[in-house]
C-alpha cells in the first residue's frame, strides 16, 4: 500500500474493510518520510508542495485519483534517487512469520483479494478501471 501520508488513508481503508467483514492488512509505504530522506531541503513535504517543486502535474488535489497519480510520479522520482536500494530493503523485504518477505506474500495473494485496479496508457490516461472480487 503506497500513499502520501499513508497512515491516514490506510486507517480509513482498514476501517471500511472491517465494516464489510474483511481484515485488510498490507505493507505500508509512506512517501512523506521517503521524500524527507531523499529530497532534503524542500520547503515542506506536503504532496502539493512536492509536486510544485518537482514539476509533477497535480490536478484534482485532495481527490483519490488526482493524489494517487501524483503520488505514483513522486514515488518514481524517489525510487530513482534511491541508489542504495533503501526502499526495497526496508519496505519490500520485511520478513514475515513464514520466512518469506511480506511483500512477496502479498503479491501471491494479490489477484485473489478484493480491490480496484487502473490500467493506464503511456501518457498516463486511464484506459480502464476494474475491480477484483474475492
Amino acid at each position: 500500500f503506497v500513499a502520501h501520508n499513508a497512515p491516514f488513508d490506510y486507517r480509513i481503508l482498514r476501517e471500511e474493510f472491517a465494516r464489510l467483514g474483511y481484515d485488510y492488512q498490507r505493507v505500508v509505504l509512506d512517501t512523506i518520510p521517503l521524500a524527507e530522506k531523499f529530497l532534503p531541503g524542500m520547503p515542506a513535504y506536503g504532496l502539493s508542495t512536492l509536486c510544485t517543486e518537482l514539476n509533477i502535474p497535480h490536478t484534482r488535489k485532495h481527490r483519490a485519483d488526482g493524489d494517487a497519480r501524483a503520488t505514483v510520479q513522486l514515488l518514481q522520482i524517489l525510487l530513482e534517487k534511491d541508489r542504495e536500494k533503501y526502499i526495497e530493503g526496508v519496505y519490500l523485504k520485511q520478513p514475515s512469520a513464514t520466512g518469506k518477505h511480506k511483500f512477496s506474500e502479498q503479491l501471491e495473494r494479490y489477484v485473489k483479494t478484493t480491490g480496484l485496479y487502473y490500467l493506464f496508457n503511456a501518457d498516463g490516461r486511464v484506459l480502464y478501471v476494474g475491480k477484483s472480487d474475492q
